[in-house]
């Protein structure tokens, strides 16, 4: 008789049978899904240890992920230029499963490892779900509506790297963001400069609208020029408590317009004869770029043969503001990766 026991009787393949018998196996985006039995709590949560939970949901969100792994070529983030991405959720899930897959070594540790990756998805999916909260108080935002992105590389990250950006569900003319009747925000899941001139923030749904904003680092006072160049100047008319009001600007006259000076009695006059009207109307907030979606995702893009001149070659695309894109010298980009590594699809 032996001195010890086996743990089982069953093989390993046994043991993989019996333990695949117990789930409700579901067709799945990732192709199979194992849905736990509620019967049996063991199978419906894990524990994850807090720095591997931390390091999990930091995963979701991009980091310890280089960036050339979804900017492969610096010529998609060129300088001064912002770009908008959606986050593939399965893409993401591969990542997660990647960190679990170096202690596989055979298939029934790919069985019993498919079902623990199930749960800890749930349990990151959970994490997310609270950090939105928590950022953004009843967003009620999930996994489910999905995460998009913003890439910004531009001079301003390294002058203000606490650049503001909300993020909103619906669109709103010239909204302002300090009213508390404006446009419902989505949350920001993660904002941060991850070198001197590039600047990412992850964002829970997909917006409507997004505001890139000058931090509050100042106060300003001054006026516009309107039109641009002449000596007519503006302000925007306020209310007693600093929001813009309805109606149009308020001319602001000169007193002395070669040496650009203003005529404050003028203005007091138009406000109420109030030094705190006066003061409130010269305020100039924070400057505020609007990035609106207003065009339909399935009409932003159009088949490659409209691009192709009848000679066969490729097309000088026109841009807003004098610019053009050449596609020609893309084609040529490209060349030039294949050559450096044939083996990689650019």
């Amino acid at each position: 008789m032996p001195a010890y026991e086996r743990l089982t009787l069953k093989t390993g393949i046994d043991a993989v049978n019996q333990y695949i018998g117990t789930f409700d196996i579901q067709p799945g985006a990732d192709g199979v899904v194992f849905a736990s039995p509620d019967a049996n709590p063991y199978f419906s949560d894990v524990a994850i240890p807090d720095r591997l939970r931390k390091f999990l949901v930091d995963l979701r969100l991009l980091r310890h992920i280089p960036i050339a792994y979804f900017v492969p070529d610096a010529a998609l983030l060129p300088p001064e230029s912002i770009r908008f991405f959606h986050l593939d959720p399965t893409w993401l899930d591969r990542v997660t499963d990647g960190v679990f897959a170096a202690d596989d070594t055979g298939t029934v540790d790919a069985v019993f490892g498919a079902s623990m990756l199930a749960m800890l998805r749930a349990a990151i999916d959970t994490e997310l779900a609270s950090l939105a909260e928590s950022v953004q108080p009843g967003s009620g935002w999930t996994v489910d509506d999905g995460m998009t992105g913003v890439l910004i590389r531009s001079e301003l990250v390294r002058r203000w790297p606490d650049l503001i950006i909300r993020a909103y569900k619906t669109v709103k003319d010239n909204a302002d963001p300090d009213q508390p009747n404006g446009p419902a925000r989505l949350p920001i899941l993660r904002q941060e400069a991850i070198s001197k001139d590039l600047l990412i923030a992850i964002i829970g749904g997909t917006p409507q609208m997004v505001h890139v904003r000058e931090p509050h680092v100042g106060v300003r006072f001054g006026v516009e020029e309107n039109p641009v160049g002449s000596t007519t100047w503006t302000v925007d008319k306020r209310t007693t408590d600093g929001l813009i009001a309805a109606g149009p600007s308020l001319t602001v006259k000169p007193r002395n317009a070669a040496a650009r000076t203003l005529d404050i009695a003028d203005l007091a006059s138009k406000t109420g004869n109030a030094p705190r009207m006066v003061a409130l109307n010269l305020e100039q907030r924070p400057y505020v770029e609007e990035f609106k979606n207003t065009v339909p995702e399935s009409k932003g893009s159009a088949p490659f043969s409209e691009f192709v001149n009848a000679d066969g070659s490729l097309a000088v695309i026109t841009l807003r503001n004098g610019r053009s894109l050449n596609l020609a010298s893309l084609q040529t980009r490209q060349q030039q990766l294949m050559q450096l590594d044939p083996k990689v699809k650019p």
